[in-house]
């Protein structure tokens, strides 16, 4: 969950370390609005991923009643 949630932060890093400065890869209005989606979508999945892990690791009744 950590490594799919980091994937997406990290490519403006790794374009930043190949020399692109941030006004390069977010200079267009389409640029800024796709990354503010992908930011959008990145913490709304690791919510979700968070709020599974946490059903899933509680505890529940074993007697087969609901």
């Amino acid at each position: 969950m950590r490594l799919l949630t980091l994937l997406p932060l990290g490519g403006p890093l790794v374009g930043v370390l190949l020399g692109l400065s941030p006004t390069t890869l977010y200079g267009s209005a389409p640029a800024r609005a796709a990354a503010g989606v992908g930011l959008v979508l990145t913490a709304s999945g690791w919510w979700w991923s968070r709020s599974l892990v946490r059903r899933a690791l509680r505890p529940g009744r074993t007697d087969g009643r609901p």
